[in-house]
C-alpha cells in the first residue's frame, strides 16, 4: 500500500512481519491520534454483549487529544462506518476540511474519510491494528 507522502516498509519474516506507515509528520501524527482513539473503540466493541439495537458509548475518533466527545451507535452502525479503514466516526463540529470528507451526518455522529495523505497513513495504521486484534477478516 503506499500513496502520495506514505511509504509502507515491512520488517522481520512473514510471521513476524511489521508494518511501518511512513508519511510526512503533520499527517502522521493526526492519524496517529485517530487511530488510538480507533483502538479504544475496538477494545469497546469486543468487550460489549452486542445487542442488536442497543446503544453502546464510543469516544470520538478526530485528531484531537484533548477530545472527551462520547458518541452513540449501536454495534451494527459501529461495524458499518468501520467497513473502511479511511473511515472515522467524529462528533459534528470535528471535520477538518483540509484532511477529510463527509461521507455521511446523523444526529448523534458524523463519519468521514481522511484523505490525501493523512487519509494514506490512517489506512495502513488502521489495518495494521485490525491486524495485531484481529477484529477484521479482511
Amino acid at each position: 500500500m503506499s500513496g502520495q507522502g506514505l511509504m509502507v516498509v515491512e520488517t522481520g519474516s512473514p510471521a513476524t512481519t511489521q508494518t511501518s506507515c511512513v508519511g510526512d509528520d503533520r499527517a502522521r501524527t493526526a492519524a496517529q491520534i485517530a487511530v488510538l482513539f480507533k483502538e479504544l473503540n475496538e477494545r469497546i466493541m469486543a468487550l460489549s454483549f452486542n445487542v442488536p439495537g442497543e446503544m453502546l458509548g464510543f469516544v470520538c475518533e478526530c485528531t484531537s487529544l484533548e477530545c472527551r466527545v462520547h458518541l452513540r451507535l449501536t454495534a451494527e452502525e459501529y461495524r458499518s462506518t468501520h467497513a473502511n479503514p479511511r473511515y472515522s466516526v467524529i462528533s459534528c463540529d470535528h471535520v477538518i476540511q483540509d484532511s477529510e470528507v463527509v461521507v455521511a451526518t446523523t444526529d448523534r455522529y458524523t463519519l468521514t474519510e481522511r484523505i490525501g495523505g493523512a487519509g494514506d497513513v490512517t489506512a495502513c495504521l488502521t489495518a495494521d491494528l485490525w491486524r495485531r486484534l484481529g477484529t477484521r477478516n479482511d
